[in-house]
């Protein structure tokens, strides 16, 4: 309790209060959740080339099966990717990541493949295109690189929008060169 932190070699996790039943593996965080995946691959999800970061309110889970639940004013941020929701669900084994109640997230547009050198010359110089997204529920498989979006879905660019109860965005990943 004050200010609990735990640290494996993949991951740190601190809360205000941070419990752990070592015969069953389940693991509670209360108060100011904060955990870091400090793996050189994430863990459990991909969504930019960069160390994930996520906060809530509260945190349950557990180790052995690698399933972690962050709720209340939960906050998942890699890169330029940043989502919120009421709350945020972490499937390692499955690589999977669903959010739920009031999803808002931002994801940078990845530049075209003929534009490539160009883009990496002038990335210095322009910021991303950002598409912000909407909706009551988001699942993101990472195996796939695909989000799934349902329940009243907006998501928009600065000259582009699209709106309706379910959408399916695609993930393009970043390669040696650093491109998104």
């Amino acid at each position: 309790t004050g200010h609990a932190t735990a640290r494996d070699l993949t991951s740190q996790t601190s809360a205000q209060k941070l419990i752990f039943w070592q015969a069953t593996g389940d693991v509670r965080g209360e108060g100011n959740v904060r955990s870091s995946d400090l793996s050189a691959r994430n863990t459990t999800v991909h969504l930019a080339p960069a160390a994930s970061n996520i906060s809530a309110d509260n945190l349950t889970g557990n180790a052995r099966v690698g399933r972690a639940l962050y709720s209340g004013h939960a906050r998942l941020w890699q890169g330029d990717s940043v989502m919120e929701a009421e709350s945020i669900e972490l499937l390692r084994n499955e690589r999977v990541l669903k959010a739920a109640g009031n999803v808002r997230a931002v994801f940078p547009q990845a530049s075209s493949n003929a534009n490539a050198v160009q883009n990496r010359a002038a990335k210095s110089l322009k910021a991303p295109t950002l598409w912000h997204a909407q909706a009551a529920k988001l699942t993101f498989w990472d195996a796939e690189n695909r989000a799934h979006l349902s329940q009243n879905v907006v998501v928009q660019a600065p000259d582009q929008k699209m709106s309706g109860q379910d959408l399916d965005l695609y993930f393009s990943r970043a390669n040696g060169a650093g491109q998104g």
